[in-house]
C-alpha cells in the first residue's frame, strides 16, 4: 500500500478516528485505525466495538493495500504538520512498518494486520431519512446535556431517538434524562419515518456525530434499525450499536400546570450565575433564585468559600417566589440559547419547565433542590 493524501484531510480524519478508539484496551488492534487504499481513495476505519467511524478521502494511490497503525500516533503526526503539505504513507508488508513522509519529516510506525481488524456486520436499515446538518446538531447538542453518567443504568447513558406525536403533529424526538433533568428536542417528522424503531444512541456516538459535522450546511443521511444506527455526511459515517433496554416513559415528568412564570435574558443570567459561582467549586452546588416585583436575586452560600449574590432586572410581576437549582444544570441549558430569553415555568416544590423563546421545539425539565 502506498498513497499520498492532503495533510488537512488526514488531520481531520485521523483526529476523528483517534476520538473513537478506546483509551485503553486489552486488545491492541482496537487502538489502531484501519487504512485501505484503492481506486484513488484512502479509507480509514476505527472502532471500539460499539461505535465506529468510516471516513474516505481522495488520494493519489500508487499501490493498493491495507494495514493498521496507531490512531493516536497518526493523529499526532498529522496535527503537527502544516496544512499545505502532502503526506505519503508507504506500507512495507515484509517489515510490518508504515513509512510516513511529510515535508522533510519521516516516521516509521509499527503495524498490525488488517485481516485481524474487527468490523461491524452490516444490517438492513428499517428506516432511512435525511436531515440538514444544522438540525442534527440542534437535536443532539441540546438533548445530550441530560444524558446520565450512571453506568449502572445503561439505558440512561444515551439519547433516545423516536418517532412520536406531539401537540404540533408527528415529530422526530430526541430525549435524555438522568433523574434530575430531562431534555426533549423535536423536529418535524421526515417522510417515511413513522415506523422507525425507538433506539438509544450511546453518548459517545452522539459526540462523534457532532464532531463529524463541521460548520458548513450538509445533508445528513440517517439509517436506523434495532441493531445499528448510522449517521453519514459527505465522506464520513458514524455507526453505533443502540443501547439495550427500554428508555423510561418520561411524559409524566413534564409539568403541565406550572403557573409562576419568569422570563430573563439567557446570556445575562448565565453571566450572573458564573460570576457568583466563584465562591463554589462544587459543580452540584445549588443556586437560589428569588423573584419579586421585577427583580431576580441570585445567591450562593458555601460554608468553605463564603457567599455571593447578584440581582437582575427581569420580567416578573407575580408574588414573591423562591427556588433552588443546581447551577451546573442552569448553565448547561442557558449555553444552548442563542440571543434568546429563557422562560421558567415554576411551581412550589415541583419540577421547573424551562423553554427558549427562540426555539419552541426545545423543552427542559429540571428538578429543584431543597431550600
Amino acid at each position: 500500500m502506498k498513497f499520498e493524501i492532503d495533510c488537512a484531510q488526514l488531520r481531520r480524519i485521523s483526529g476523528l478516528a483517534n476520538s473513537v478508539v478506546p483509551r485503553s484496551s486489552t486488545q491492541p488492534i482496537f487502538s489502531n485505525v484501519l487504512i485501505r487504499a484503492e481506486s484513488g481513495t484512502a479509507s480509514f476505519f476505527a472502532t471500539d466495538s460499539f461505535v465506529s467511524l468510516d471516513a474516505k478521502s481522495p488520494a493519489a494511490v500508487a499501490r493498493e493495500g491495507a494495514t493498521t497503525v496507531s490512531a493516536f500516533t497518526l493523529s499526532e503526526i498529522a496535527r503537527r504538520m502544516p496544512d499545505d503539505t502532502s503526506v505519503s504513507l508507504d506500507y512495507d508488508a515484509a517489515q510490518e512498518r508504515v513509512e510516513i513522509k511529510a515535508a522533510r519529516a519521516q516516521f516509521q510506525l509499527p503495524t498490525l494486520s488488517a485481516q485481524n481488524f474487527p468490523v461491524f456486520s452490516e444490517t438492513e436499515a428499517a428506516v432511512v431519512f435525511e436531515l440538514p446538518s444544522r438540525e442534527v446538531k440542534r437535536l443532539l447538542s441540546k438533548a445530550k446535556i441530560a444524558v446520565s453518567l450512571d453506568q449502572t443504568r445503561k439505558y440512561l447513558t444515551g439519547v433516545n431517538l423516536r418517532a412520536t406525536v406531539s401537540s404540533a403533529g408527528p415529530v422526530l424526538r430526541c430525549a435524555a434524562v438522568d433523574g434530575t433533568q430531562l431534555a426533549l428536542i423535536e423536529t418535524a417528522l421526515p417522510d417515511g419515518v413513522e415506523e422507525m424503531p425507538s433506539v438509544i444512541v450511546p453518548i459517545k456516538a452522539v459526540n462523534e456525530i457532532l464532531n463529524m459535522l463541521d460548520e458548513t450546511d450538509q445533508v445528513v443521511r440517517v439509517s436506523v434499525s434495532d441493531k445499528l444506527v448510522v449517521f453519514s455526511s459527505l465522506n464520513v459515517s458514524v455507526s453505533a450499536r443502540p443501547i439495550e433496554g427500554n428508555f423510561p416513559e418520561y411524559e409524566r415528568l413534564i409539568p403541565r400546570s406550572n403557573e409562576t412564570r419568569l422570563m430573563v435574558d439567557a446570556a445575562r443570567l448565565s453571566v450572573a450565575i458564573n460570576r457568583i459561582a466563584t465562591v463554589s467549586i462544587d459543580k452540584s452546588k445549588s443556586i437560589k433564585l428569588t423573584m419579586d416585583d421585577g427583580n431576580l436575586q441570585l445567591s450562593i452560600n458555601s460554608a468553605e468559600f463564603g457567599s455571593a449574590e447578584d440581582n437582575l432586572e427581569v420580567s416578573y410581576s407575580q408574588p414573591r417566589f423562591e427556588v433552588k437549582f443546581s447551577h451546573r444544570h442552569l448553565l448547561d441549558i442557558l449555553a444552548l440559547m442563542d440571543n434568546s430569553n429563557a422562560i421558567f415555568h415554576l411551581q412550589p416544590g415541583g419540577a421547573a419547565l424551562i423553554t427558549d423563546d427562540n426555539d419552541d421545539d426545545a423543552t427542559f425539565v429540571v428538578m429543584p433542590q431543597r431550600i
